[in-house]
């Protein structure tokens, strides 16, 4: 009964560390990037910045292809006008997939937040619980279900609160939700996501560089772009 956060080691159970708490200054940039401290109305303007950031994309891509005389030409020299157009050409042909991503997957969440598009509700078909006399009781590092699921690929278990049978493991992965008996090791429920809920997922990973640090890396290059 006494919650603990902690980061411990998957495969040994063996605790590794604190884990880290964002700091008041990080907490302040994310509120500033998210929504201006407006709330929901600074969440509508940063989400709509976004739009317009992609239509700057497309168009400015269109003009490049105009300027350089075709596609073909996209990564020919650049004529040097004056240093800024110059710099402002040159860096936008290198980073334009990068700043494509960055407002595509800006709008995506925008629209989802506003319910422009909808992610339908996930509901855990019921599952009946396993009678402990018919069980066939496994080990759990015997679980069939446990072993066609990667690590890397979970975002969360919730473990069985007590050892009645109606209470099960819950896995939840980038794509699907699935209840697995604790004793039998039995599917007893499983839920695809929708396509919107997994685009969710990865236009997050995408816009914040949460799943990697190169990407990260990336991500703030092409800001200061």
């Amino acid at each position: 009964g006494n919650d603990f956060k902690k980061i411990i080691d998957p495969l040994t159970g063996n605790f590794l560390a604190d884990p880290l708490e964002k700091s008041a200054f990080i907490q302040w940039i994310t509120t500033l990037h998210r929504s201006m401290f407006l709330h929901e109305t600074g969440r509508f303007v940063v989400g709509f910045v976004s739009f317009l950031l992609l239509l700057i994309t497309i168009s400015g891509t269109i003009l490049i292809i105009k300027r350089q005389n075709g596609v073909k030409h996209f990564f020919s020299k650049v004529t040097k006008d004056f240093l800024a157009q110059y710099y402002h050409v040159v860096a936008g042909r290198l980073l334009l997939i990068p700043i494509l991503i960055i407002a595509l997957t800006g709008t995506y969440l925008f629209m989802l937040r506003f319910e422009v598009i909808s992610t339908p509700e996930i509901e855990i078909a019921s599952a009946e619980p396993t009678a402990l006399d018919d069980a066939e009781v496994k080990n759990p590092k015997d679980f069939s279900a446990f072993q066609n699921i990667y690590l890397k690929d979970i975002q969360k278990i919730e473990f069985p609160f007590d050892e009645d049978p109606g209470e099960f493991y819950k896995i939840k992965t980038n794509e699907k939700e699935v209840l697995i008996d604790q004793y039998s090791g039995k599917v007893v429920g499983e839920v695809l996501y929708s396509k919107a809920k997994v685009l969710e997922t990865l236009s997050l990973d995408l816009h914040t560089g949460r799943a990697s640090g190169w990407w990260s890396l990336i991500l703030g290059i092409t800001s200061l772009n």
